[in-house]
């Protein structure tokens, strides 16, 4: 008799093949304040680098705009993910 194959779909766990493909909530979460945080820091240079340089006030206002958007997102998140 033959041995049934070890590695056909069937044989493998439904939960082994939904594993390996998604992300737990906790490393997503994680991801996003990483991205708001980088982002803010990001803003915040831009506005340092628009008043220091003397760009149009429009450009400064938009740079310090998103920081304190992305700043106010990064604490909402947390609040909302924190254990």
């Amino acid at each position: 008799m033959s041995e049934p194959d070890r590695t056909s779909p069937s044989s493998v766990s439904s939960s082994a093949q939904a594993g390996s493909h998604t992300r737990r909530p906790a490393d997503r979460a994680m991801l996003v304040q990483i991205l708001l945080w980088t982002l803010f820091a990001v803003f915040l240079g831009g506005n340092a680098a628009a008043s220091l340089v003397g760009l149009h006030l429009a450009l400064d206002a938009a740079f310090g705009a998103g920081a304190l958007a992305c700043l106010a997102a990064a604490i909402i998140h947390h609040r909302k993910t924190r254990r």
